[in-house]
């Protein structure tokens, strides 16, 4: 799926090899998520995750997302100015920092990379000579600590501060936490660091919040409905995306369809057999904010602006 147009796009790569020391990396992304849905210009951010990253699998989803800006955050392990991607046995494969270098070089869009891994400070060096700005860690880092250093970085993005202020104030609140030494997080400025625009110099309207009422159910028609709206704003990757996010469901696991609109439809199906009407509604509203069907669907049953 491409860049929406006038978005940020924040793309997660987690990659956690069964030869390396398990991580709570889903933690990371939900905290992040959780940042943006707070941000009043949340609208201007759109955030996608990668888990159990290959080499095939960073070059895709860089290509996906080539045509818009781009913040890369990468969560995982590092040494030595390199990081480690996943081989197709699931066992850890070294990249190095030169050829990591070269390659982003590649796409102009990134504005800043995120490498939230042990010893990534050489790493964040190399890479900044090619990215206007680089994140890394100069420690071996605490998973939960780096992870609330990057919640913290993306509130100050969320509030469209410019980067290095985001860092700042990340920093501080490490600080405060008395953390800041079992991350020690490093920034590394290299061409000139773009501002993040406010919406107006953007020209994206934000969307004001909808808030779902309780659903115990819906009609056949108001099934349908619902149904095709979720097929019209997520793809299947985006959906499960939001499913585990939003109501901690695994999709393959609740639900099956030979097609994508028929998934949609049984997701509602499971939704008002479990109880989930709500939670769903509203999770994928408050992913996807600014789809109209979406919103009409959730005003057609009560829905109001936060």
């Amino acid at each position: 799926m491409p860049s929406e147009t006038g978005k940020t796009t924040i793309l997660f790569l987690a990659a956690n090899p069964v030869d390396t020391g398990q991580l709570r990396l889903g933690n990371e992304v939900k905290g992040i998520r959780k940042a943006f849905e707070r941000a009043k210009n949340r609208d201007n951010f759109s955030l996608h995750s990668r888990w159990a990253v290959t080499i095939d699998d960073l070059a895709h989803a860089l290509q996906e997302f080539e045509d818009g800006p781009l913040i890369l955050h990468f969560a995982g392990h590092g040494e030595d100015a390199a990081i480690y991607l996943e081989g197709n046995d699931g066992s850890k494969v070294r990249v190095e920092a030169a050829a990591l270098r070269d390659f982003l070089a590649l796409f102009p869009t990134i504005q800043c990379v995120v490498l939230n891994a042990c010893y990534s400070e050489e790493l964040a060096a190399a890479l900044a000579a090619v990215v206007p700005c680089v994140v890394g860690m100069a420690v071996a880092v605490d998973n939960a600590l780096a992870s609330d250093f990057s919640v913290a970085f993306y509130d100050g993005v969320g509030k469209s501060t410019d980067y290095k202020r985001a860092f700042d104030l990340a920093v501080g609140r490490l600080q405060l936490k008395g953390g800041l030494d079992a991350v020690r997080p490093v920034f590394k400025p290299g061409k000139a660091a773009p501002p993040l625009q406010p919406p107006a110099a953007q020209g994206v309207a934000a969307s004001p919040r909808l808030i779902v009422p309780p659903l115990t159910t819906v009609t056949g028609q108001q099934h349908g409905q619902f149904a095709e709206a979720l097929a019209g704003a997520f793809n299947q990757q985006t959906l499960t995306e939001m499913v585990q996010v939003k109501l901690s469901q695994t999709l393959a696991n609740v639900v099956g369809g030979a097609t994508f609109g028929a998934v949609t439809f049984n997701l509602v199906d499971w939704a008002k057999r479990s109880g989930y009407l709500t939670e769903l509604l509203q999770g994928a509203l408050d992913t996807q904010p600014r789809n109209q069907k979406l919103r009409d669907f959730a005003l057609s049953v009560g829905a109001k602006e936060a």
